[in-house]
């Protein structure tokens, strides 16, 4: 597969209006659509659906994550790049460093894998910030799989920000005690994700 690259409308604005990728409800999180080139995701894309992995689910982890670092090496290469590095820091307006102890990650979601009931990311490293790329064609509301971001730990559930996993879609967002999620299970489909976590400085 070719090299992936950053769509250049996404480069030209995150560099000249960071908010403009910005959404503050229900608490700040940023939504960058056609993150990668197009050429550059379809390559990827098929390269990852064609492609078996080796997904984890660690012991005693009731949520079922599964999970695989993310190694092949065209889509590694990007994913570890500086030019990845300065995107996400140019977006954030931070000085970060990537979590070693999570690496860049591979996540597979399907109907075996139980809805990610509603918490937040917070750890005793500190803030970091998540960055999620989706992956996987043909999502349609039937797919389900949605991302909500909650107000609060007990906000009605038709209150939250729906976050939907359209292929080539980044959402990033802070591990902020307030920073209340939850992801619903997907139904009839695979949803793959590319994940990673930046600890703040």
């Amino acid at each position: 597969m070719n090299a992936l690259c950053i769509s250049k409308d996404v480069l030209a604005e995150v560099e000249s209006v960071r908010s403009s990728f910005r959404r503050f409800a229900p608490w700040p999180h940023w939504v960058v659509d056609d993150f990668l080139d197009p050429k550059s995701f379809s390559s990827m894309q098929e390269h990852l659906l064609l492609h078996s992995h080796e997904f984890r689910v660690l012991d005693g982890d009731d949520n079922k994550v599964h999970y695989c670092l993310l190694t092949e090496s065209t889509v590694a290469q990007f994913f570890y790049s500086l030019d990845f590095y300065h995107f996400v820091r140019n977006l954030c307006g931070k000085d970060i460093d990537l979590n070693d102890k999570s690496m860049i990650q591979l996540r597979l979601a399907n109907e075996e894998v139980p809805a990610f009931p509603r918490h937040h990311d917070f750890t005793p490293l500190g803030r970091s910030l998540v960055v999620i790329l989706y992956v996987s064609p043909n999502w349609s509301p039937g797919c389900k799989g949605r991302l909500f971001l909650h107000r609060s730990s007990t906000a009605p559930l038709d209150s939250a920000v729906v976050v939907e996993p359209i292929a080539n879609r980044l959402i990033a967002f802070y591990s902020d005690k307030k920073n209340w999620h939850s992801v619903e299970q997907v139904s009839g489909w695979e949803r793959l994700t590319i994940i990673s976590e930046w600890i703040v400085k």
